[in-house]
């Protein structure tokens, strides 16, 4: 069932049933044109067209939304932390700075804490490693607890 739905400035169809025996529910939907949508049971039908096995009425008399808006402002580029090397103090990768790419193996000291937030994404590149010495500390994003490596 459709409805609700601005269905206008298609080529051809705004909905073509291709399948026999079958019926497409698309009441309540807005066609282009408050005449309802181009057909042979609507004649004076000036929105999209629609096949045969499609039910369209009623129709919407003006769009449920208006058009979609351009954004102003170009969406942020995705964050991406960069890491290799010694960890030798505390260090927890954050969700707000995931994915974290790992370009270099990564070595955890003895006595140090790796945490790692719930959601958080690693990647590896090849030939690259993560050599716990310390702790890793990491928590399932869907689970209660935390997973202690030593």
């Amino acid at each position: 069932m459709l409805q609700n739905n601005s269905i206008y400035s298609n080529t051809q169809y705004g909905i073509y049933n291709g399948t026999a025996g079958t019926t497409i529910s698309a009441a309540n939907n807005w066609w282009g044109d408050s005449s309802g949508p181009t057909h042979s049971s609507n004649p004076t039908g000036k929105g999209d067209k629609v096949s045969d096995g499609v039910t369209f009425s009623p129709w919407l008399a003006s769009a449920p939304l208006p058009n979609p808006v351009e954004p102003s402002d170009p969406p942020a580029p995705q964050v991406v932390t960069n890491v290799s090397g010694v960890i030798s103090a505390p260090t927890t990768w954050s969700l707000d700075k995931s994915p974290y790419i790992v370009t270099g193996s990564i070595t955890v000291n003895v006595g140090v804490v790796l945490t790692i937030q719930p959601g958080v994404v690693v990647k590896f590149q090849p030939n690259t490693q993560l050599s716990v010495q310390g702790v890793l500390a990491a928590a399932a994003p869907r689970r209660s607890g935390l997973c202690l490596l030593r």
